[in-house]
């Protein structure tokens, strides 16, 4: 189960980088990793100006795309203004040459139009630049037009994903959530709250977005069992496969987790131990979306330029429906959760989305878990795996 881009058109690319971050960057630095064949970390900063800023900036840049095994990059930069951004991308393109990083492309998005860096080192492109089309009209973004995803306006309007919903079931929620208590124990009622993690997080079609939410009393409970710091971890390592063993638990947590949670996801071997027949599972790689199956760039953009291109290609296990499913389903919960139990949830989401790549929305779940909880120490261990760019799973071993 993977899937392949062809890309043999820097135009092309472009316009799959919104759908990679989640949304369209303004005066930004985005920086492409490559992995032989398969598409690694990819990086977003603000626009800096100040010459130290730059320097810093492309230190932290090429040091990130160094821990997570890339040898390629693909340089984009989003300017205002026509040479704003060129301080620091030299800065960049100096910093990869020295770290022997192979540039493959390097292009300026300006105006709606893609202008062809000099720092890449080709002559053959027109200086006018090339307009972006439409995203109907380029092949690599088809398959997130057909499943409905579209990037967001802007990284703030993100935001809205996780604002505290206040509706009729957030009131109900919070006031099953005040009779649960505070300071009310959680371990006798963990059969319960897996129960109720189990059915919602059991996303093996899409009837549930069709109006069948979880009760209030539901609800409450899966936020009021998150106190419970195993239960919560039980969790988290079931979303995020690679991370944590079924046997770094105790034994009965470990027995209501194969009984509750679907089976699929994490832990075949202890599914099928209790004999249940785990299904064929996907779990996206490295990239921070998934990678749609993508063509050529058209025949017109191709004819700017008399010299064949490079041709990226990527090739990954895709982030798959279940993943985007799951993601949708922990963003209701955030947005329904009590003030006292939000940092829980949105560090679990966190880590989630962070496992998947999607380093937007991990920024904002952790950006409002430590609004509300500057001490939560979940929240706090991945904002430093966000920093360090360490991926769970894979990375803990592999860049530790």
């Amino acid at each position: 189960m993977t899937t392949t881009i062809r890309i043999t058109d820097p135009v092309d690319l472009v316009k799959v980088v919104p759908y990679q971050l989640g949304y369209h960057p303004e005066r930004s630095l985005v920086l492409i990793g490559l992995r032989r064949k398969q598409i690694g970390l990819v990086q977003r900063l603000d626009l800096p100006t100040l010459p130290r800023d730059c320097e810093a900036a492309a230190d932290l840049m090429a040091g990130h795309l160094r821990k997570d095994g890339c040898t390629g990059a693909v340089l984009v930069l989003y300017e205002d203004t026509e040479g704003e951004g060129a301080v620091a991308a030299a800065a960049l393109v100096a910093r990869l040459q020295v770290g022997r990083f192979d540039l493959v492309e390097h292009v300026v998005v300006r105006d709606g139009h893609v202008y062809f860096g000099a720092l890449a080192g080709r002559a053959d492109r027109p200086v006018s630049g090339v307009l972006l089309p439409p995203d109907d009209q380029v092949p690599a973004v088809a398959d997130y037009v057909a499943h409905g995803r579209r990037p967001a306006p802007s990284r703030g309007s993100l935001d809205e994903r996780l604002a505290p919903e206040d509706d009729a079931l957030s009131e109900r929620v919070r006031l099953a959530a005040a009779r649960l208590g505070v300071l009310r124990p959680v371990l006798g009622s963990r059969p319960k709250a897996m129960a109720d993690w189990g059915a919602f997080l059991d996303v093996g079609d899409d009837a549930w977005f069709a109006g069948t939410l979880p009760s209030a009393a539901a609800t409450a409970r899966m936020c009021h069992s998150l106190r419970d710091l195993h239960l919560r971890d039980l969790v988290t390592a079931w979303l995020c496969p690679g991370t944590l063993e079924l046997s770094a638990f105790d034994e009965d947590l470990r027995a209501l987790a194969v009984e509750h949670l679907p089976a699929g996801r994490a832990w075949p071997e202890a599914y099928a131990a209790a004999g249940h027949s785990p299904a064929a599972g996907g779990v996206a790689d490295d990239a921070p979306a998934a990678r749609p199956r993508g063509g050529a760039g058209s025949r017109r953009r191709r004819a700017a330029s008399s010299k064949p291109r490079r041709v990226v290609t990527a090739v990954a296990g895709p982030r798959t429906d279940e993943d985007d499913r799951l993601v949708e389903r922990l963003c209701w919960l955030a947005r329904h959760t009590p003030e006292v139990h939000a940092s829980a949830v949105l560090s679990v989401l966190a880590s989630v989305t962070w496992h998947l790549g999607d380093g937007t929305l991990t920024r904002v779940a952790l950006d409002r878990a430590l609004a509300l909880d500057p001490g939560y120490r979940l929240a706090l261990l991945i904002e430093r795996m966000v920093e360090l760019a360490i991926r769970p799973g894979r990375a803990l071993s592999s860049t530790g």
